[in-house]
């Protein structure tokens, strides 16, 4: 009996195996397994004609973008709008024009930002090495389109001064290197100041008026007359100390009313010196 149950479950267990073979035939080594088709951004192309009328020989895509497709070619890299494409190769390819120009856009204003920001970064390291080498302090700011300080008008001055040309060849290049070295050095020293101050105040006075500032350009008004004022009054006396010494050499030997003239003229001298002292 036991026998004859070992024979019946080998003969159950045959059946099952050959409904199992029928239902899940066995891979047969002989047979080619089919390939899976290249991805489509791994396409190449001998020549690829855009829409535009562009050809890019042995073009290989290298990147598939919102917008368009990055390819490699025999002449460098270029990015090809989606609507470029020829239709065959555009189908492969699908993508929403709507979400594909809305990236093209914001692609567009990020390079544009790039470009300005590398600009300003320029235009930072050009004007960092031209305050170098006139002497101007690097944290004096260079933007003269709004009010100015007297520190800003002496920096345009010595840029300025710093950018004459010279030549090694001329003879008086000796003389023209002395010339920019003593003017910075005078502009430097402080000695022009107050004419920087009278530049600044004009031009300050000239852009509160224009932007309606009124009460800004009336203080500016105020301390460019003042300091006007004060430079004629310098004047005055410097003509009038050349004056006496001119009367100094022709005093002597002179009558007794000439020398009264000239002690008077000397005491004026006096006040005007006083007064000075008193409301410089």
């Amino acid at each position: 009996m036991t026998i004859r149950r070992t024979f019946a479950r080998l003969a159950c267990v045959s059946s099952l195996a050959l409904i199992a073979g029928n239902a899940f035939p066995a891979d047969k080594g002989t047979e080619a397994e089919a390939e899976p088709p290249a991805p489509a951004q791994a396409q190449t192309f001998a020549s690829l004609r855009t829409e535009k009328g562009r050809t890019f020989v042995n073009a290989k895509v290298i990147a598939v973008e919102p917008d368009g497709l990055r390819l490699q070619h025999d002449t460098g890299v270029s990015k090809v709008a989606f609507w470029e494409l020829p239709e065959d190769v555009r189908k492969n390819y699908p993508h929403d024009p709507e979400k594909a120009a809305e990236y093209t856009k914001a692609a567009e204003a990020a390079n544009r930002d790039a470009i300005f920001n590398a600009e300003q970064e320029r235009l930072r390291v050009d004007q960092a090495e031209m305050k170098r080498k006139a002497g101007v302090a690097p944290d004096v700011e260079l933007d003269t389109t709004g009010p100015v300080t007297v520190e800003q008008v002496k920096a345009g001055w010595l840029i300025a001064n710093a950018s004459r040309s010279l030549n090694y060849g001329d003879r008086n290049y000796a003389a023209q290197e002395s010339s920019i070295a003593n003017y910075r050095s005078a502009v430097l020293s402080g000695m022009h100041d107050r004419e920087a101050e009278k530049v600044a105040m004009r031009h300050n006075f000239e852009w509160y008026l224009k932007e309606g500032r009124t009460e800004q350009a009336a203080l500016a008004q105020k301390r460019l007359a003042a300091l006007e004022d004060e430079d004629l009054r310098r004047e005055q006396i410097a003509s009038l100390e050349r004056l006496a010494q001119s009367m100094d050499r022709a005093a002597q030997g002179a009558s007794s009313a000439l020398l009264s003239e000239l002690a008077s003229i000397r005491q004026e001298l006096e006040r005007l010196r006083l007064d000075r002292a008193v409301n410089p």
